[in-house]
């Protein structure tokens, strides 16, 4: 698939996408040594994402759902920390069903 020139790197890119796609990366990182999901299926890599996001809610737990306003309580470091890092695994698992249906589409196009 060919990148449409204004998303050729080069890219001016945001803070906060530089802050979201650098820990991303340390994720990546951290879990080279795993089988990764880049080339699977679209639907095992979207059914590992929808894990992800209920990690995120476990952690979250009754806060999620006592909000009041701009309130979430108190957390512990290790909540923010984690949540962090979950967040993380949520956009790279959204990376790879991406790249799945880039693949996808690619090989219906051929064929």
């Amino acid at each position: 698939m060919k990148i449409p020139p204004e998303f050729e790197l080069p890219v001016s890119v945001r803070v906060d996408v530089h802050q979201f796609s650098s820990m991303m990366e340390i994720e990546l990182k951290k879990n080279d040594h795993k089988r990764g999901y880049k080339d699977g299926h679209p639907l095992v890599v979207f059914a590992k994402l929808i894990d992800e996001i209920g990690e995120i809610g476990n952690i979250l737990g009754d806060q999620f759902y006592a909000w009041e306003g701009d309130k979430y309580g108190p957390f512990k470091k290790s909540d923010y920390d984690e949540i962090i890092r979950e967040c993380a695994d949520v956009g790279n698992l959204a990376m790879f069903l991406m790249l799945s249906f880039f693949e996808q589409r690619a090989k219906a196009m051929r064929g």
